[in-house]
Parts: C-alpha cells; structure tokens; sequence
C-alpha cells in the first residue's frame, strides 16, 4: 500500500528548497494565482452567461439591444452624481441625456476588457527564454486562448443577431446571414454616425444597384466571421510546427547526457561516472554535430518564415487590411476626433447588413433588408490588434536572431566570445582550445549543454576536454589540470 503512495509522490512537485525571499513569492506565486483566478471568473460571466442587461421603453429585441449596448459601451451623465438618488435621479449619474452635452457623459470602455487585462497582468516571458520558446509556447498559448474564447462565446450565445422590419421568422434570418456572410456599404463608413448613418457601413443599398450578396464595388463582403476559430487554430497548428519538427530531430540528446547532472546531488563516485561518460562522448563524435545543429538553425529560420507568412496569410484573409492594420490604428488614435475612420469598425463591424429573398403570397420575390449585430467581433479586433504588433516583434526579434546565427556560423571569436560571457567559470584559454579544434554544432551542443547542467560540473567537463585535445597536440592547456584522468 505504502508503495502506491511513493509512486504518487513523485507525480507532486513540492518544493521546500527555498531559493528567494517571502514577498518575492507573493508576486510571482500568490498575485499570479489570484489574477489566474479572477481572469477565470470575468471570462466566465462575461462569454458564456450574460454580461449586459438593458432596461429600455422602445419596441426592440432585448437581445439585440444587450449585444449592441455591450460592444459599444455604456457611459453615465457626470453632473447626475451629484443628484439625489432617489429624488432627482434613480441611481448615481443616471439622467435623461438630451439635457446635458456630451462632454458631461462619462464612458466605460474598460468593460469588455477586464479578463484580457486580468491575463496580461498573469502572462510573462521568463528573461532566459529564447525566441524559439516565443514562437511555439507563448504564440501558441495566444492563439489558442482566443480560440477558445471565441468558441465558448460561439456556443453558449448566438454569434448574430438580425433584425428586419419584414415578416420573417427571426431564426430563419439569423442562419441565412449566418451561412451567407453579411456586408456592409463602403461610402458608408465616412458619414456621420447618427446623422446620415445608424452605424458606419450601414446605409440604404437599394438605390446603389446592390443585389443582395452579390459582388458589387461598393460592397465590402464579411466572409472571415465564421472562419475566425479554423483560422486560429490552424494558426497555432503552424507556429508549433518547428518545435514539432525539433523535438524529432532532437531525439531526447540534451536529456540523455545531462544524465541528472544538472542538480549536482549524487554521490561523488557516481559524480565523477557520469562525467566521465559525457565526456568519452563529447571526445568521441567531437566536430559530428554539425548536421544536428544545422536541423536547429533550420527550425529557426522555418519560425521567422511562419511568421513573416502568416502576416500575409492574415491579409489575404482579411481582404487585404491587415498588413498595415498596426498603423492605421495608431494614425486613429493620433487623428482629430471629428476626422477619422476606426480601422478597427472597417475591418472588424459591429453592425453590418443581409439581404434575404424569399417567396410572398402573390408569389413573387421579396426582398428583406436586415441589420445584424456580430458581437464576436469585439473580441476578434482585440485579438487581431494585439496579434498585428505581437508578430511584428517576433519578426523583428526572429530576423535578428537568423542573422545572430550566421554569425556564430562563420565566426569563431563570436563563439568564444558567447561561451565565456554565459560561462565564466570556465577558463578562457580552455574555452579557445576547445572551439578552435571543433565545429559550429560542438559548439552548440557545449551551450545547451551548460544551459542545463551544474555549473561546476561543467566546468569541469569544459577543462578536461579542452586539456584532452591540448594533449593530442603535445602540449596542455596553461592552468587546466586534468581532473577525470583514472588512475
């Protein structure tokens, strides 16, 4: 009985070797589980119940007025505050708002972003991690994280919403806009919103030769909505793939010579076996790990064009918007208010329109304009935007690295130059000897190789192969003395 209990011990990891301080555990321990948590709990409210409950007097759906009131924020009147609840007003900073400007109304434009600042607070890059980790573990998580939202808001709410003033069944309606995309006017997107316009893109059709969803100039087709969770998917499915290919070509090597060396906890004689036995290996297939390092630099160079692709691929999805959708929302942002165009509202609208035909009684066609609500685009934009500048920096970071490696490549002073600034416990000479007499993929496994092990340990690895092959050439290394020589 007593021995099941010691086989689950292994698979709980508790740690009573305490290597920082109290309150350096409550940030990165405590604070990370609350935000994890409550990150959680807003997600939840927010995209599977329902967020928004809207108290109105006018004939309209109450679902479409929730969705419409919940992506374009609410705002409460400034001066009503300082009301009497009660008396002059019902709640604090409820008011009728045709009697105050709008400079009195005070938006909350914070509301649908909650769980996504909650989750960015949580997620952090370790300082020691590579690029390659940026590309297959934090994209990756991205990716599928909004993957997973949108899916859960997919299934437990309708992902449209339409309305029209014509006699069609409402479910009807919602599928048809739903399995046939929805467009909007282009000339509609300049005019004033609540003037000439309801919503940007959404304008009369029937004067402009518009038919229903056929193509037409003036038309800008939304047929990206349903594909969005597929695109995603697929996109985290291509950002793992290099790591997928490495850890083939890896073949568990770094593991098996670390031979738990990297904790440095064995008994001396055991110590001095296992060190031995890395170091018969590295002095046997010395100047053989080139191809494997190679298959690496390959992995790299396949991320950097995953994501230089994968900016492309996005604007072919989008149409064409996406390249420099990065920049025309900082241009909005910059932009007099009273000028501008959201590029955000272009791309990813709110409102957008569906034509429907159907048979009336005379038998004759019927034609039904309806407006449709698409409330998963208020999370596509925040993923979209958040997706554009984050594949710029790993471009940017990726180009660099490619070049940083061609460097080690073709310079051996760059390969000393890194293995004494990460290892200094190694000395310079041994450093020397070694990447003298070797290739570009020793050097690259002797790096992963002191990234994992004890440093101790490795230092004297380090010292006794460069000692090693100092000797083959008659002459040993100035201060190296040869510590894995038997008796």
């Amino acid at each position: 009985m007593l021995d099941i209990f010691r086989s689950l011990k292994s698979l709980i990891k508790i740690s009573h070797i305490h290597i920082d301080s109290a309150v350096f555990r409550l940030h990165y321990s405590l604070t990370v589980i609350l935000l994890i948590a409550f990150s959680l709990i807003v997600t939840t409210r927010q995209y599977v119940g329902n967020p928004i409950d809207c108290i109105h007097s006018k004939d309209l759906p109450e679902d479409v007025l929730n969705t419409y009131c919940w992506i374009h924020s609410t705002y409460t009147i400034t001066a009503a505050y300082r009301k009497k609840e009660g008396y002059e007003v019902p709640f604090p900073g409820i008011d009728n708002s045709k009697s105050y400007p709008e400079s009195e109304r005070k938006e909350y434009r914070y509301y649908q972003w909650v769980c996504f600042m909650l989750f960015l607070q949580v997620h952090r890059i370790a300082e020691d991690s590579m690029m390659f980790r940026l590309h297959y573990r934090a994209t990756v998580a991205v990716l599928l994280a909004g993957c997973l939202t949108l899916a859960c808001k997919s299934i437990s709410g309708s992902p449209i919403h339409c309305e029209t003033s014509g006699s069609v069944d409402k479910a009807v309606l919602e599928t048809f806009c739903w399995l046939h995309t929805t467009y909007s006017m282009v000339r509609a997107f300049n005019l004033s919103m609540g003037q000439a316009v309801p919503y940007p893109g959404v304008s009369n059709s029937k004067g402009d030769g518009v038919h229903g969803h056929a193509p037409h100039p003036l038309v800008k087709q939304h047929k990206y909505y349903q594909w969005v969770i597929f695109f995603l998917l697929l996109q985290a499915i291509l950002f793992y793939t290099p790591r997928w290919l490495w850890k083939g070509w890896e073949g568990g090597k770094i593991h098996a010579l670390m031979m738990d060396l990297d904790i440095g906890l064995c008994s001396e004689v055991e110590k001095k076996q296992k060190k031995k036995m890395l170091l018969d290996y590295l002095w046997e297939n010395l100047r053989y790990h080139n191809w494997w390092a190679y298959r690496y630099y390959l992995c790299e160079v396949l991320a950097l064009l995953n994501v230089i692709g994968q900016m492309f691929l996005m604007n072919r999805f989008f149409d064409g918007a996406f390249l420099t959708f990065g920049i025309d929302v900082l241009r909005f942002l910059e932009s007099d208010q009273e000028d501008r165009v959201d590029p955000m509202i272009y791309v990813f609208p709110r409102m957008t329109k569906c034509t429907f035909y159907k048979y009336g009684v005379s038998g004759e066609v019927e034609r039904h304009d309806a407006v449709c609500i698409l409330p998963l685009n208020v999370v596509n934009e925040k993923i979209y935007v958040f997706l554009w500048f984050w594949f710029l920096f790993l471009g940017v970071l990726s180009f660099f690295t490619v070049l940083y490696r061609i460097l080690i490549i073709f310079s051996p002073r760059t390969r000393v130059y890194l293995l004494r600034m990460r290892f200094r416990l190694v000395r310079r000479d041994a450093v020397e000897t070694i990447v003298r007499r070797s290739k570009v993929g020793d050097w690259f496994l002797l790096y992963m190789l002191g990234e994992n092990l004890d440093t101790v340990i490795y230092r004297d690895v380090m010292h006794e192969l460069a000692n090693k092959l100092a000797s083959r050439h008659h002459h040993g290394v100035p201060g190296v003395k040869g510590e894995l020589q038997e008796a």
